[in-house]
């Protein structure tokens, strides 16, 4: 018999994130020149791109720290595609869900996802933006248990078209900026995002907005 316990809101959360598909393999590819960056030159070393030119400036600048910068880092060559925005409501709805049995793994996932700090290693923290991570076998896991949390009693609502996300982005978040989603909606798109990065061998990534 699982514990049934919910997960509760930690009022000290950040109060909006963005989800992305996070391509874990690229990320421990960096790891080993990103864990131990500290100046501008050992940054330099980690991967030439267009990105990491406007991370070197501001790292130079004193505008980032090294802390800062390995987090923006991974944010610019790891997070995947456009993401979808989350907020206290989404997790609001996470923590109902995992008061039912059935619903229970895929919500205390998420919710130690939200909590902050998920995957994060010594290098990483104090947490910087980028929040945490699902490794691909956890985006996987979650996948596979997501569909409890959808089937609430009564819950009607749109359902967004066969597809969703594996379809186009563009009539996606047309449909979020006009139509504010209910809380429901976001959590089917976020089912939507999960199913793909779990299709594509890729991880979740939860950054700070």
């Amino acid at each position: 018999m699982a514990s049934r316990s919910a997960w509760n809101l930690d009022p000290l959360m950040p109060a909006n994130w963005n989800v992305y598909r996070f391509d874990y393999a690229r990320y421990m590819a960096l790891r080993p020149l990103l864990s131990v960056a500290e100046s501008v030159d050992a940054f330099a070393d980690v991967e030439a791109d267009a990105r990491m030119e406007v991370i070197l400036d501001a790292l130079a600048g004193g505008e980032l720290t090294p802390l800062e910068a390995r987090h923006a880092t991974l944010e610019a060559l790891c997070c995947l595609g456009t993401p979808l925005p989350l907020d206290r409501s989404f997790a609001r709805l996470i923590s109902a869900a995992g008061r039912r049995e059935a619903a229970e793994p895929a919500a205390e996932a998420i919710g130690k996802l939200l909590a902050g700090g998920k995957n994060l290693e010594p290098w990483l923290l104090p947490s910087s933006g980028f929040a945490g991570l699902l490794t691909p076998e956890e985006t996987l896991a979650l996948h596979r248990d997501f569909a409890a949390v959808l089937k609430r009693g009564g819950a009607g609502g749109r359902r967004t078209r066969s597809g969703g996300l594996l379809g186009g982005l563009r009539s996606f978040f047309r449909y979020l900026l006009d139509r504010n989603p209910r809380p429901e909606d976001v959590l089917r798109l976020f089912g939507e995002l999960v199913a793909l990065a779990a299709k594509r061998g890729e991880g979740v990534a939860l950054v700070a907005a």
